[in-house]
């Protein structure tokens, strides 16, 4: 056999659980209940040890949809577990809860199950060098129809997890739609385990959407920053998996925590794409100079809800003398520029003031008054 025999199954199979996952992740991050995943992956297990032990076949219709069971369950409890406004017991601690009750019970399950305990190992570790293309067809459709749910449902969806207090005022239903948010999600899981293995689908699930939002929180851009690196993770680490002869879903995790190392840790490599995408973006200011408006309002969010991301020298590096020169091109155009960005950036006023911006539009937690005394009387907010 081939190389190219052997590997292409798992990397298509890769692709396709990158489509999913890397965009549900996006979700997971903004709703801040990272192990969602492992809980739910674990309540899939525990309905498939279920079905083991009353005689269900492994890989079977009705094994999934002993899977799925178990996995509506744990969309319910999550859903009705919303914490709304402050609350004295964090929603990630039910979703560890749930996740140590359910690997007990399979645990449990699977002494009494024929073939329990290798079910248990496949479910950890999963089967994907060996994903079959009938399978493959059977997963693409499946994320297919999941994705345009997906699709049809993500205007709900991103508010309730970009914007909570947004979706509260307009008075959604969010546990109702949290319900079918994490059902959706739970179906993806419930296909997806048994080909990954639990600690593959949490990568796919969590590192390229970190990986994202160390650059920016918009969905658009976290998208194809997540999508990229699902792409390079899964294709190096079947790649080495090849040469070096090592098993092929762990190699493929380590493969993901490397790509977020390198993104987390380079600064240089990170400023040289800053640059790099600030060349292209370019085109895009050229546009609004030449716009009939007399006023253009940039949204660039460079900072969390509890300040910057990065060290505040890496910005001063990077990004405002990037900053600088796109922003002079609408400045010579005679038109007044608002800078905005979700988060606190009370540390760069003043980098954004001498970038040449003449209004701040701020979230609650930037110091206003601070604002006020230094730019109060030249610049609007």
């Amino acid at each position: 056999m081939s190389a190219l025999d052997l590997m292409l199954p798992p990397f298509v199979a890769c692709m396709i659980l990158v489509t999913l996952h890397s965009y549900l992740g996006l979700h997971v991050i903004a709703r801040e209940v990272i192990f969602v995943d492992l809980s739910l992956a674990q309540m899939a297990a525990l309905g498939t040890t279920t079905g083991l032990l009353v005689g269900v076949n492994p890989g079977s219709s009705t094994a999934q949809f002993f899977a799925l069971g178990a996995t509506v369950m744990g969309a319910a409890i999550f859903a009705a577990t919303r914490p709304h406004g402050r609350s004295s017991v964090p929603q990630e601690a039910i979703i560890g809860i749930v996740y140590v009750v359910a690997s007990a019970a399979a645990l449990l399950v699977a002494d009494k199950a024929p073939r329990g305990a290798d079910a248990i190992k496949d479910v950890l570790v999963g089967t994907i060098l060996w994903v079959t293309w009938p399978t493959i067809v059977r997963l693409a459709v499946a994320y297919a129809v999941l994705g345009v749910a997906l699709f049809v449902l993500r205007k709900r969806f991103e508010v309730i997890s970009f914007e909570p207090e947004r979706a509260a005022a307009n008075g959604w239903n969010i546990r109702w739609w949290d319900f079918w948010f994490y059902l959706v999600f739970g179906i993806v899981i419930t296909f997806s385990v048994p080909l990954g293995g639990v600690l593959l689908v949490f990568s796919f699930l969590v590192v390229p959407a970190v990986t994202g939002f160390l650059f920016t929180r918009r969905p658009g851009l976290l998208t194809a920053i997540s999508w990229s690196t699902g792409v390079v993770a899964s294709g190096v680490g079947l790649a080495a998996s090849y040469a070096y002869d090592l098993p092929t879903g762990p190699l493929i995790v380590c493969t993901f925590g490397v790509v977020l190392m390198a993104a987390g840790i380079d600064p240089v490599a990170f400023g040289d794409l800053t640059n790099r995408y600030c060349s292209w973006i370019r085109q895009y200011f050229e546009a609004l100079a030449e716009a009939d408006v007399p006023v253009v309002m940039i949204h660039d969010d460079i900072v969390w809800t509890s300040g910057a991301i990065f060290k505040p020298d890496w910005y001063r590096t990077y990004v405002f003398p990037n900053f600088k020169k796109l922003f002079a091109l609408i400045l010579d155009s005679g038109k007044k520029l608002i800078f905005t960005s979700d988060g606190t950036y009370t540390e760069f006023f003043d980098d954004l003031a001498v970038c040449g911006v003449h209004g701040f539009c701020l979230e609650p937690g930037n110091d206003m008054a601070t604002l006020a005394e230094k730019y109060g009387i030249d610049c609007i907010f």
